[in-house]
C-alpha cells in the first residue's frame, strides 16, 4: 500500500516550541507506525499533490489559526486544527483535534494542593496565545487560594 503524506502547516511563532514539539512527535510516531510521511509546510509554500487533501494546522492564536484556514481554503485544503481547547469561531467549519486544558489544569492543581502544595504559580503564560489566557482562566478557577497574582506572564521565552 502506498504511504500517505500528512502535510502540516505550524505556526511560525511556536514552531520550536515545547508544546509543538509533543504534538508533532505523536503525530510522527503514528505515521511512522502507519508508513505514512510527515510534510511541515509555511502557509505561503504549498505541494502540488495537497489539493483536495486534509491538512493539519497546528497554532494557539486565533489571528493565525484564522489566516491559516483562509489560505487552506483558498488552495482547497480541508483545514483540520490541533489546538488546546479552541476552534476558530468566525465563519469556518473546521474539524478539529483539541483536549480538555481546563480539566487538566484544574486536575494539577487539586494534586498539588491534596499534597499540601501552597505556593503555586503557573509560570510562563504567553499573552498573545488564547489558550494561555484558557489555562490562566483554569488555573484561577481550580481554588479559591489562587488569584491573578499567581500567574507570570511571559512575553517571549520562558527565561
Amino acid at each position: 500500500m502506498k504511504p500517505d503524506t500528512i502535510h502540516i502547516f505550524i505556526q511560525p511563532e511556536i514552531r520550536s516550541s515545547f508544546w509543538v514539539d509533543r504534538i508533532c512527535m505523536g503525530i510522527a510516531e503514528a505515521a511512522h507506525e502507519h508508513g505514512d510521511i510527515v510534510v511541515s509546510l509555511g502557509l505561503n509554500e504549498t505541494a502540488a499533490d495537497i489539493c483536495g487533501c486534509h491538512a493539519l494546522v497546528v497554532g494557539n492564536s486565533s489571528v493565525w489559526l484564522e489566516t491559516a484556514i483562509e489560505r487552506c481554503i483558498a488552495l482547497r485544503i480541508n483545514p483540520v486544527i490541533v489546538n488546546a481547547c479552541m476552534l476558530p469561531v468566525n465563519q469556518f467549519r473546521c474539524s478539529g483535534v483539541i483536549f480538555e486544558l481546563e480539566e487538566m489544569i484544574a486536575n494539577c492543581v487539586s494534586l498539588l494542593m491534596a499534597a499540601r502544595r501552597c505556593r503555586i504559580v503557573l509560570l510562563g503564560v504567553n499573552p498573545d496565545s488564547a489558550t494561555d489566557k484558557v489555562k490562566a482562566d483554569a488555573f484561577i478557577k481550580a481554588s479559591h487560594n489562587l488569584s491573578p497574582d499567581n500567574i507570570v506572564w511571559a512575553d517571549s521565552s520562558i527565561d
